[in-house]
């Protein structure tokens, strides 16, 4: 009994050395290199201890970490063989915790550093479902090893699905950093982010042969690639549906390839095609070959369908270098519909945008388009064949649609194989400070310089240069209601559109300088008669100089067309005379399809109509003169204001507030001109005046009644009595006259001359009061 007693006190007291992690507290499992975790390294083959404490998370339904303690700082955790995640696992560690491979090692003495916790037998990685990894410097030593090709043993190496890594950082590879190798898998579920990448031995993150399933999918987003050392920083082979966005590459290694790689082969089986991937919003500097590679190998019995919809736009890419016969910004070849646009792409080697075979992929089918649209192409350099802005050096199998680009400065020229866009341009593009690196378009409106909002001397061409259909919303006011080209076109940190003015003279046309003008300019119009019909279609504001519609009057030119025609949202025309439209429902002023418009201080008279609206809401139309055959026209068009609240000012017909509008007809029978009950005198009419349904003018100006004015002279002032006084009336505007003479509140004459003689001496104040029709 003695002896079966003593051996069940061994047996538990070695299960406790092992650490059954009985006093564990869920859902944790912390490992520490300092003996006070619930299992403890010794810094041999950590990888024991490691793989222990994942084993009680896998076998534990309470537990879902493990937890690396830093203790110090001083104790890395030293592997020399593979860490296996379970699914459903979170492995983790404290801030500066490492894990560090064992010097020495041959690519035979391990596979990958960290792999699934499911074997394999025909693959040398594991499977894992649900895993995340974080918060822990990986480090394959590279350096002390013994391995003769540094390109073969991962880091990170899993098959699975729903895989995150984020918040890591990867030093000194011997192969890949991190590895998704799937074969065929549509619910990828992987997301990487947030991660530091230095120096791999093939590819900071390689994924394989994964499709999607909307937005479940391969998303690597907000990573720094500090040093791209060997194949590239991101590559897909045969990946459909990825997002890369908002990260940073670097290289300043001769051994490095490019940033983004991603490839297709369609004779491999896999079945996941490689079409709508997205490459946005990411940093290039310094990155040899290609900063993006798209390529595509579609044999015979392909079709193009499986390499549509890819889509790079909004990268900035500087400062490459070329290396093995490889040079330029962006790279497509075999990837049909392929869109490139809003894109920076400066200082560097090669093409700025390049269509050219690589890696002898070859094609079956021909007739592949790639869309290039909206990018600046600036300072391309020459590297062998490579050297212009957009090449393509595959014409007899692909067409590249280039429009509004921007190229400058290319040592071979802007196109190779390529047509000139009809609004391509080709002027210096005006970076902010290309110096530091600040790409950002000079504006006299704001610029960001990556810190605060500053000011240029000057305005770069390429603000409000995009495709005019784009979107622009994004961009900051002004924005000229139209995208900037390149990099940050339709962005929070576009630059502003500055507004200028533009002068016209007499000599001069209207017209002309609306289609010079940028949106968001101003048209300043000195006094004259200007015979023409403008046609208003951007964003302007038009004023006269004066601000007296009298002396700056524009005469259609074609008494069949209005004399302002406005197609466009948020036009202001002020202090105008437009006159002259005889044709039937053409006006003085015609708003078609707009709003927010400002219609004010203008006069519209001798017109068939005074001002047209159609399908026109929300404008302010306020302190005009009408007087037309018919005032307005109105169809389709809601939500109008035709005054502001009473303010004091000139009006239009020179009373004392500002508020609508003065009605007024040839014939005398304008409301303003009739209905001009002005009780007190404010220069405004009592009534409303509706217009049309839904459209009234609440503060209709009234006619100007004149009123009468007194004044008097005496023939002499003082003498000896008798004295007799002639008196002179100078009054204005009366029609009736009355006379106090004599100082005592009486009328005393009722003539407008009279003459009067003083019998009794003293001191006498005359008073004369005047009337006519609208008072006294």
């Amino acid at each position: 009994m003695r002896i079966h007693a003593m051996m069940c006190f061994v047996i538990v007291l070695a299960l406790m050395t092992v650490g059954t992690a009985s006093a564990l507290s869920p859902p944790i499992v912390y490992v520490s290199a300092n003996n006070d975790g619930d299992y403890n390294c010794d810094g041999v083959a950590d990888q024991v201890q490691i793989n222990a404490a994942l084993d009680y998370v896998d076998a534990n339904d309470a537990y879902t970490t493990v937890y690396l303690k830093n203790d110090g700082g001083t104790n890395d955790y030293i592997i020399s063989d593979q860490i296996e995640i379970h699914d459903d696992t979170h492995f983790t560690g404290a801030s500066g915790v490492r894990v560090k491979l064992k010097s020495g090692l041959t690519e035979n003495d391990f596979e990958q550093m960290v792999t699934g916790g499911t074997d394999l037998s025909y693959r040398v990685y594991n499977r894992g479902y649900d895993i995340e990894i974080s918060n822990i410097i990986f480090d394959a030593d590279r350096y002390n090893q013994s391995i003769s090709r540094m390109t073969v043993r991962e880091t990170i190496s899993i098959r699975g699905n729903n895989l995150t890594v984020h918040d890591c950082q990867f030093e000194d590879g011997v192969g890949d950093a991190i590895k998704f190798a799937n074969y065929g898998e549509e619910l990828p579920g992987i997301e990487i982010y947030d991660n530091e990448f230095y120096i791999s031995g093939h590819c900071n993150i390689y994924i394989v042969y994964t499709g999607y399933t909307g937005d479940n999918r391969v998303w690597i987003h907000d990573n720094n690639f500090n040093e791209i050392y060997s194949n590239a920083g991101v590559r897909l082979d045969e990946v459909s549906g990825a997002l890369i966005e908002n990260n940073t590459f670097f290289s300043d290694t001769q051994w490095s390839d490019h940033g983004v790689y991603i490839s297709y082969v369609n004779d491999n089986g896999a079945g996941t095609e490689c079409k709508d991937n997205e490459v946005r919003y990411n940093e290039f500097h310094n990155v040899r070959e290609w900063a993006i590679l798209f390529c595509a190998r579609v044999s015979s019995g392909g079709t193009k369908s499986e390499t549509t919809g890819n889509y790079i736009h909004h990268n900035m890419i500087y400062e490459g270098l070329g290396y093995d016969d490889n040079a330029g910004g962006i790279n497509v070849y075999g990837m049909d519909q392929a869109v490139v646009e809003y894109n920076t792409i400066v200082d560097g080697e090669g093409d700025g945008v390049a269509c050219e075979e690589y890696l002898n992929y070859g094609l079956s089918p021909t007739g592949y388009t790639i869309t290039v649209e909206n990018n600046i192409i600036q300072g391309m350099s020459t590297y062998g064949s490579h050297q212009y802005g957009i090449a393509n050096h595959e014409s007899s199998s692909h067409t590249i649609n280039s429009n509004y680009n921007n190229i400058y400065d290319c040592d071979g020229g802007n196109y190779l194989g390529v047509t000139e866009g009809g609004y391509d341009t080709h002027v210096d593009s005006k970076f902010y400070d290309a110096t530091n690196d600040i790409y950002t378009l000079k504006s006299t409106a704001g610029v960001w310089d990556g810190d605060n909002w500053e000011t240029s001397a000057e305005q770069s061409p390429c603000i409000d240069g995009a495709d005019p259909s784009d979107p622009y919303s994004n961009e900051p006011e002004n924005n000229g209601d139209r995208a900037n080209m390149g990099r940050w076109g339709n962005t929070i940190y576009a630059s502003k559109s500055g507004a200028a003015e533009i002068n016209v003279n007499s000599a001069d046309s209207i017209q002309d300088a609306v289609d010079a003008a940028t949106n968001g300019d101003t048209i300043i119009v000195y006094p004259g008669v200007y015979t023409e019909n403008v046609n208003v279609y951007k964003k302007l504001t038009i004023i006269s100089e004066s601000g007296n519609p009298d002396d700056t009057i524009v005469q259609a030119a074609s008494s069949n067309d209005h004399v302002f025609h406005v197609t466009a949202d948020n036009v202001t025309i002020n202090g105008f005379t437009a006159t002259g439209v005889t044709g039937d429902d053409k006006s003085g002023i015609y708003l078609y399809g707009v709003e927010g418009c400002t219609i004010t201080n203008n006069i519209a008279s001798n017109n068939d109509l005074g001002i047209y609206l159609y399908d026109s809401s929300n404008n302010l139309i306020y302190n005009n003169y009408f007087n037309n055959t018919n005032n307005t026209l109105i169809n389709d068009s809601t939500g109008n204001v035709w005054n502001i609240t009473k303010t004091a000012g000139t009006n239009i017909i020179g009373g004392s507030y500002l508020g609508g509008n003065y009605w007024a007809h040839p014939n005398g029978t304008g409301f303003s001109q009739t209905n001009n009950t002005d009780a007190d005198r404010d220069g405004i009419c009592d009534e409303t005046y509706t217009i049309a349904s839904d459209h009234i003018d609440y503060l209709p100006l009234a006619a100007p009644l004149v009123y009468p004015v007194a004044d008097f002279t005496a023939n002499v002032t003082e003498g000896i009595s008798p004295l007799t006084v002639a008196f002179t009336d100078h009054s204005t505007n009366a029609t009736s006259w009355a006379w106090d003479v004599t100082d005592n509140g009486t009328v005393d004459y009722t003539t407008q001359y009279p003459v009067h003689t003083y019998t009794i001496p003293g001191l006498y104040t005359v008073n004369l009061t005047v009337s006519n029709g609208n008072g006294t």
